[in-house]
């Protein structure tokens, strides 16, 4: 009885190592690619979640996530540029989002 209780509570605290475990901590920086110059406050997040962040004003961010397998960028008057991510922890990510996604209107007249 003893030997069962024991090996009880050690399958119960490796349990809780494992799903320590899956935790996956990201940092990155979002850049433009044809200038390498940084996007600030672009929206990076984990598609069909509620999960992201903002980068800061040299386009840099920090996000730790729970078993996601990729991640996104955007930012107003870029394309969105999805990455996978690998289940090493911590690890670098890098977003060269390119120009585009915007709507040119022809003219206006205001009377």
């Amino acid at each position: 009885m003893k030997f069962n209780v024991s090996l009880l509570l050690l399958g119960l605290l490796l349990t809780g190592r494992l799903a320590v475990a899956q935790r996956i901590a990201i940092s990155g920086q979002v850049v433009e690619a044809a200038t390498g110059e940084p996007v600030p406050f672009a929206s990076i997040f984990v598609p069909r979640t509620n999960i992201g962040v903002t980068a800061d004003l040299d386009g840099k961010f920090k996000l730790a996530v729970d078993g996601a397998d990729s991640l996104a960028a955007s930012s107003l008057g870029f394309l969105t540029l999805r990455k996978k991510l690998t289940s090493a922890s911590p690890q670098t990510v890098l977003f060269r989002l390119k120009k585009g996604g915007g709507v040119a209107l022809g003219e206006v007249f205001v009377s």
